[in-house]
C-alpha cells in the first residue's frame, strides 16, 4: 500500500512538472507573441505615418505642377497674343501704305 501510495505521489510530482513546464512555455509564449504584436503594431504606425508623408508630399507635387500648368497657360496666352497683335499691327501698317497716296512722293 505504501508503495502504491508513494507510486502515485512520484507521478503527481512529475505531473505538476510538467504543469510548470508547460506553465512556462505558454508564458514564454505569451510574451514573444505580445512582443510581435508590439512589433506589428510599430511597423503599422510607422506605415501610417509614411502614407501620411506620401500623401502630403503628392499633395504638393500636384499643387506644384498645377501651378507650373498655370504658368505655361499664361506665356502662351501672352505669345499668341502678342503674335496676333504684331501681325494686326502689320496688316494694318500695310494697309495704310496700300492706300495711301503716295505719288507727291514721287
Amino acid at each position: 500500500m505504501e508503495q502504491k501510495l508513494k507510486t502515485v505521489e512520484d507521478k503527481i510530482k512529475k505531473i505538476e512538472g510538467e504543469l510548470n513546464q508547460l506553465k512556462e512555455e505558454v508564458q514564454v509564449r505569451d510574451s514573444e507573441a505580445h512582443r510581435r504584436m508590439d512589433e506589428l503594431k510599430n511597423s503599422i504606425d510607422s506605415l501610417k505615418g509614411d502614407t501620411k508623408d506620401i500623401k502630403n508630399g503628392m499633395s504638393t507635387i500636384l499643387k506644384r505642377q498645377e501651378s507650373f500648368t498655370d504658368f505655361l497657360k499664361e506665356i502662351v496666352s501672352r505669345t499668341f497674343r502678342w503674335f496676333f497683335l504684331t501681325i494686326a499691327v502689320f496688316a494694318a501698317i500695310i494697309g495704310v501704305l496700300v492706300n495711301a497716296d503716295l505719288s507727291h512722293l514721287f
